[in-house]
C-alpha cells in the first residue's frame, strides 16, 4: 500500500509538469517561430531578415503591435511556418503586409513588455 501512495505521489508531478511543457510549447507559437527564424531553421536569409528587422526596431523604439497592421489577417501558425518556408531562398519583402503582421504578432508573443 504505501509503495503505491508513492508511486501515484510522484506520477503526478511529472505528469502535471509535462502537461504545463506542451502548454507553454503551443502557448505562444508565434514566439517559438521567431526562435526557429532567429536560429536559422529556415534558413539563413529568414535569419538575416529578423534579426535586421529586430536592430531596426529595437533602435526605432516601435511599440507593437502596429495599428497599421491590425486589420491584416494574421497567419494561423502552420501557415505561418509555410510562409517562412516559402520565403527562405527570396527574403519576405519589406513591404509585406502579411509578413509584417506575422512579425507583430512574434515580437508581441515573444517580448511581451514590448508593446
Amino acid at each position: 500500500m504505501k509503495t503505491q501512495t508513492e508511486n501515484k505521489a510522484t506520477k503526478q508531478p511529472a505528469n502535471k509538469d509535462a502537461a504545463k511543457g506542451a502548454a507553454k510549447q503551443t502557448a505562444k507559437p508565434y514566439a517559438v517561430l521567431l526562435q526557429k527564424a532567429l536560429a536559422g531553421d529556415y534558413g539563413q536569409v529568414i535569419q538575416r531578415f529578423y534579426v535586421s528587422a529586430l536592430s531596426y526596431h529595437l533602435k526605432q523604439q516601435t511599440a507593437f503591435p502596429r495599428a497599421r497592421n491590425a486589420s491584416e489577417t494574421l497567419l494561423n501558425p502552420q501557415d505561418a511556418s509555410a510562409f517562412l518556408e516559402k520565403h527562405a531562398k527570396q527574403s519576405i519583402p519589406p513591404g509585406s503586409k502579411q509578413g509584417q503582421r506575422l512579425f507583430d504578432a512574434m515580437i508581441v508573443e515573444a517580448f511581451p513588455r514590448v508593446r
